[in-house]
């Protein structure tokens, strides 16, 4: 049976500190543990951004989203920029 690949996922400082400004400490702990599990494994899998996010795709875990881009080359990582509540989280684009 052929090896699953795991790709190396980074979380930009500003998406860390995002992280870590949410409210419920234990719902960032959950999703920092379940985004760096799922983006590692399956970064293809989660729906592609549209508009001025445009080539970046996010994740999704409650009422949090992660946004992140795959960049291709080798290895492949998959770079987090940004984190936060459904509603904020698509309002300004990170550089």
């Amino acid at each position: 049976m052929a090896e699953k690949k795991i790709y190396q996922v980074i979380w930009t400082p500003k998406a860390d500190k995002q992280l870590s400004q949410l409210e419920d400490k234990n719902e960032a702990k959950e999703l920092y543990k379940n985004a760096n599990r799922s983006l590692a494994y399956y970064p293809y899998k989660h729906k592609k951004l549209y508009g001025k996010w445009v080539g970046f795709r996010r994740y999704s875990f409650g009422k949090y989203r992660v946004i992140y881009k795959i960049i291709e080359q080798k290895p492949v990582i998959v770079l987090v920029v940004k984190t936060g509540l459904r509603e904020d989280v698509y309002e300004k684009k990170t550089k």
